[in-house]
């Protein structure tokens, strides 16, 4: 280990410069706080051609990538060669994997017969019941449990060539030490308070507004929330703004008799624009029940906003945990009408009460520094 500073690489597959997503927001605060801290943080990313500049306190290095086939805007690494050659001359002490496929395997050639640096995998997605559970709801029992242990078998070898598994979620630590992967340590993931904070003054006029975060997509159960769109609007006329990109764009999905303007699609945005729009919301609606921690629930309770979440995840861990919402029946569209329906009949100071429960618990418990600190913990428990 070098004497000056500790020196981190991250690798990912499912991040892009200048993009949004949870790994993106997790690496620009990464880049931001622990370099304070004496770390001397680099970032290993797929991009259009090879690149290296500065990222907030860090270096992104950008390694020649290929498009991902229907999962826009992410890459894989195709310079394969340039990727192992980069992450060994970077000398790191450790390196933090967040795509755990085919990277572990790349990464290990990096240090063929010599002694590596510490390795950690970071589990951001719930990989078996993300998408091998959904995918085989339907077919026999016998054929949904042998590809889930297939599955959760292939997570414990991957994992088992990581010193440690780092967790936003400590209902996903607990389910990954129960199905044997060893070596797990929640560490939780944050919010910018200073960024995320309730805006002064009373709402704007109008019927009452929802927001959605998030892909478009149906492991983030956006179309159980289309679903349930139609009643919600008739019983309260609220109307849902739709922050994200994903295969469901451009209304697919969306049930015939959902009313015109219902539903306002607003495509990409940044931080600053999504702060922007939750403070001047009713209430986020996060229907998503395979969430690893659910950065959109957590930004929202930052700016005093109402949480719908869906009853497992990520979203039932924080709406639990703060008491700033409700939780429904996951993949239920009735029952998410009901609990929307049910907390837009609160009156105006119960509402604001619910969103001082989750800005006090945001501030209390869910900042980057307090998420960093306890990485920078865990590297060099692992060092010494």
């Amino acid at each position: 280990m070098r004497l000056a500073a500790m020196r981190v690489v991250d690798v990912s597959s499912f991040f892009t410069p200048g993009g949004g997503g949870g790994i993106a927001t997790y690496y620009r605060e990464k880049a931001r706080w622990l370099p304070r801290a004496g770390v001397d943080c680099h970032f290993v990313v797929p991009g259009r051609r090879r690149a290296t500049r500065r990222f907030g306190g860090g270096v992104l290095h950008e390694v020649p990538g290929l498009p991902i086939p229907g999962g826009a805007p992410y890459r894989v690494f195709a310079d394969l060669g340039h990727l192992t050659r980069l992450v060994a001359e970077l000398e790191p002490d450790v390196v933090e994997l967040a795509s755990h496929y085919v990277l572990p395997d790349l990464v290990a050639r990096a240090w063929s017969g010599r002694a590596r640096p510490a390795l950690v995998g970071f589990y951001h997605s719930d990989y078996p019941d993300t998408y091998i559970a959904p995918a085989l709801g339907r077919a026999p029992c016998t054929l949904r449990e042998a590809a889930l242990g297939a599955a959760w078998a292939w997570v414990r070898r991957q994992h088992a060539r990581y010193d440690a598994t780092l967790t936003g979620s400590r209902q996903v630590a607990a389910k990954l030490a129960e199905r044997g992967v060893a070596r797990v340590a929640w560490v939780g993931l944050g919010i910018d308070p200073d960024r995320f904070r309730p805006a002064g003054g009373e709402r704007e006029p109008g019927p009452p507004r929802l927001l959605y975060v998030g892909r478009l997509a149906r492991e983030k159960g956006y179309p159980t929330l289309l679903a349930a769109m139609p009643e919600i609007h008739r019983r309260t006329g609220a109307v849902l703004d739709v922050i994200g990109i994903g295969r469901l764009s451009g209304g697919r999905g969306a049930p015939p008799d959902l009313p015109a303007g219902a539903v306002r699609e607003l495509g990409r945005a940044t931080e600053v624009e999504v702060a922007h729009h939750m403070a001047r919301v009713d209430a986020l609606v996060a229907p998503g029940p395979f969430e690893s921690f659910s950065l959109a629930a957590a930004e929202a309770m930052a700016c005093g906003l109402p949480v719908v979440g869906a009853d497992r995840g990520g979203n039932a861990e924080l709406v639990g945990a703060s008491g700033a919402g409700v939780l429904f029946a996951h993949a239920d569209p009735a029952a998410l009408c009901e609990a929307v329906c049910g907390l837009l009949s609160l009156s105006p100071e119960d509402l604001r009460g619910l969103g001082r429960r989750g800005r006090d618990h945001a501030t209390a418990a869910l900042t980057w520094a307090q998420v960093f600190g306890r990485i920078h913990y865990c590297y060099r428990e692992l060092l010494a």
